[in-house]
């Protein structure tokens, strides 16, 4: 699911809690109850810890979570001088944050820019005769949908420019707020799997099963940016060397094998929950003449 980052992490939480219900509302009325399985990246990860945890039905409801790169640093560690330097920096651009409409006037300025300048470079790359010696049409069509796809990312920088003009310095809740959060109320019942990667800095797995009770560790070999798979935005499949950002499929391999698994648990739960239904004994009822005493 999208979602919009913020210094806040329980609005972009709040934000996906919202978009997922009314979607599993839609699918439930089309094809019944489904099961339910959570898998985020990075800040991703964390997104979906909050929701097991501030959303107790959302926890309850998943038969397994795979939590990815898991990052949660505070601000001041993932920028390098960000409080000393970023914040000072941009607080004189405080008062014009207070314009809303001069705001949404600039971005949607360069969302329609952007949207020009995509289609433009689609009918120049399918009109050139060089773009088919080095990719074919779908590779084509899936390398300018991922660009433009990141190029949106630019779309945020505005609103978290105004939330730093405004004083926003660290991301909330706080590390330590996260972890006594998940060691408080994280309702996920099946061991969620924790996935990290051996070239990494940005990786605080560590600091997530401190605060886990129970949990699945596999690393992999990688990066930070190997589950973004994209290889096909990055180099043509007739350029591209065989471990460019690792094995990306061994990781969605891994994913499948641990999803897999959580749902033959849920399967063998539903299974014996039912069968304790069907065995549960009558209650003997009492006869109501022979309870009452004889005169």
């Amino acid at each position: 699911t999208p979602f919009t980052v913020d210094f806040d992490y329980r609005k972009p939480a709040a934000v996906v809690h919202e978009r997922f219900v009314a979607a599993r509302t839609e699918l439930v009325k089309e094809y019944g109850e489904l099961p339910q399985l959570a898998a985020g990246h990075s800040l991703g990860a964390l997104m979906q810890v909050l929701l097991c945890s501030l959303y107790p039905e959302y926890g309850k409801a998943c038969a397994g979570a795979a939590l990815v790169s898991y990052n949660n640093k505070p601000a001041s560690d993932a920028i390098p001088l960000f409080e000393q330097a970023f914040v000072p920096a941009l607080a004189p651009l405080e008062p014009l944050t207070r314009n809303q409409a001069l705001i949404m006037g600039a971005k949607d300025s360069v969302v329609g820019l952007r949207r020009l300048g995509f289609q433009a470079a689609r009918g120049l790359a399918q009109a050139s005769p060089l773009t088919q010696l080095v990719m074919n049409d779908d590779e084509l069509t899936g390398a300018l949908r991922d660009a433009e796809a990141l190029a949106s990312l630019t779309d945020q920088i505005p609103d978290v420019l105004a939330q730093i003009s405004r004083g926003a310095s660290e991301f909330s809740p706080s590390p330590n707020e996260v972890r006594q959060l998940i060691s408080d109320s994280l309702t996920i019942d099946y061991p969620p799997l924790v996935i990290s990667f051996e070239v990494d800095g940005l990786d605080e797995s560590s600091a997530l099963e401190e605060a886990l009770s129970d949990y699945t560790r596999v690393s992999l070999p990688g990066t930070h940016l190997t589950p973004l798979a994209a290889r096909r935005l990055l180099v043509p499949s007739v350029l591209r060397p065989d471990n460019l950002l690792f094995d990306a499929d061994g990781l969605v391999a891994e994913i499948d094998r641990y999803f897999t698994v959580a749902l033959d648990d849920l399967t063998v739960k539903r299974q014996a929950a039912a069968q304790e239904v069907v065995e549960e004994p009558r209650q003997p009822v009492e006869d109501a003449d022979a309870s009452t005493p004889n005169i």
